[in-house]
């Protein structure tokens, strides 16, 4: 695998409140960049493994001969890159089982929390775009994700609990910079899974209303609806754009690589 282009932008797909669609959103952008004919790499690194179930990898999660947990601590990227599978237009670094234990291990490793970055460097010099599908906590591999990529994007669902999860994002990605000094920023806040009622809609309003500094300025214009298709899509192993490529959440993802797209090159 070679990336001729010669430049790589990562970016981790993060928030720390479930079921908001990290991992539809990272498969769908991954697979909208991969459209518009770019390298991308989507990284599993959520132990519960959504993603790579999503891609259709249920397997390699579960493999007793891939300790993903013991070769990121031994920053063994070979072997890492040996379990790199391609997926339709894109490819996939699939999560294993062995991440659930990993939180612990580097919590008594010495600078435990740039492990990971480390490692990603190795991997994503192939591709143009690396997607990080990060874990629903605020935990030390959360931080470690967030270190590693330096960018986040936030997917939010419309609903109350959406401004509360934001809120711990935000003190995270501070808490990184005051002790560590690291640099991290929110690309944009992705509106997802919307539907057409009033609890959205206000919702949505005060979002855009910058109740929370920020968030105002980042929340982009368009949003992704709610469709059954994209969990139907999740649950046979594909992106939206394999599964049913007339389904109209397809033109937000487009959108949404744009924006990509466009902020990697400024």
């Amino acid at each position: 695998m070679v990336n001729r282009k010669g430049w790589s932008y990562t970016l981790a797909i993060a928030n720390p409140k479930g079921g908001v669609g990290k991992t539809t959103t990272t498969i769908n952008l991954g697979a909208a960049l991969a459209e518009k004919q770019h390298r991308v790499l989507l990284i599993d690194f959520d132990p519960q493994g959504h993603l790579t179930a999503g891609c259709g990898l249920k397997g390699l999660y579960l493999r007793s001969d891939f300790p993903l947990a013991d070769l990121v601590l031994r920053g063994d990227t070979d072997q890492i890159k040996a379990f790199i599978t391609p997926v339709e237009n894109f490819w996939v670094m699939p999560a294993h089982m062995s991440l659930i234990r990993l939180e612990d291990e580097l919590v008594v490793q010495r600078a435990g929390e740039t492990r990971l970055k480390k490692v990603l460097e190795a991997l994503n010099a192939d591709f143009e775009f690396c997607l990080i599908d990060s874990p629903p906590a605020v935990n030390i591999l959360a931080d470690s994700v967030l270190l590693a990529a330096g960018r986040v994007l936030v997917p939010v669902q419309a609903e109350d609990t959406s401004i509360r999860g934001i809120e711990a994002l935000e003190a995270e990605i501070q808490e990184l910079k005051d002790v560590l000094d690291a640099n991290i920023e929110i690309v944009a806040i992705v509106p997802n899974m919307v539907t057409s009622n009033s609890v959205s809609e206000r919702v949505l309003g005060d979002l855009r209303g910058n109740q929370l500094g920020q968030t105002g300025r980042l929340l982009t214009e368009y949003q992704i609806r709610k469709r059954i298709d994209l969990a139907k899509a999740w649950h046979e192993g594909k992106s939206i754009f394999n599964y049913n490529p007339r389904c109209d959440a397809i033109e937000s993802y487009r959108k949404l690589a744009d924006f990509v797209c466009q902020v990697s090159s400024s």
